[in-house]
């Protein structure tokens, strides 16, 4: 056996040791024993999920797609809308019995939970509460019996409620 062939026996002696030899583990090893991350993990994925919803449903309405529970959130404000349009009416005929039992017709809780619903980000949701708080003065001035007091709530809650459509992106109700 030649130089040539030493060499080539002492690379493969070398080569079975090599692989005989166990190696290192370089498995990852899993976190599910750290509650404090598995809880983090959770929380930032449930954020991501609900920002994603929050985005698909603002692209879909501003594309003109409404989904079945927004149909009703916006059938329960088309409903005050309809009741503001019977108030703003007898306001305008000097009838403050009559604004008051047109207000008889509006559910200001459900059209508060649809506002709500349908507001989407902070600026929507901000517009939201505004236009609800100026639409429960507006139930309490015609409790009032004050009908210059009607009138100015009227107003404030009609500028209140078309500010809150613009930002909430709704489109479609009628009488706004």
């Amino acid at each position: 056996m030649g130089r040539r062939g030493a060499v080539l026996g002492a690379g493969l002696l070398a080569a079975v040791q090599l692989m005989a030899t166990p190696l290192p583990a370089l498995a990852l090893i899993p976190d599910d024993d750290d509650e404090e991350m598995v809880q983090k993990a959770k929380a930032n994925r449930q954020k991501r999920l609900a920002g994603e919803k929050k985005a698909e449903k603002e692209f879909s309405r501003a594309e003109g797609f409404v989904d079945r529970g927004s149909k009703q959130d916006i059938a329960a404000v088309q409903l005050a809308v309809n009741a503001l349009a019977k108030i703003g009416e007898s306001l305008a005929q000097g009838s403050i019995e009559q604004a008051n039992s047109a207000a008889g017709g509006l559910d200001a809780s459900k059209t508060a939970a649809s506002v709500k619903t349908l507001s989407l980000d902070s600026a929507s949701q901000s517009a939201g509460e505004t236009a609800m708080a100026e639409l429960n003065s507006l139930v309490s001035a015609l409790g009032s019996g004050s009908l210059d007091g009607a009138k100015k709530e009227y107003v404030d809650t009609v500028i209140a409620l078309t500010d809150w459509t613009v930002k909430a992106n709704i489109s479609g109700l009628k009488g706004i």
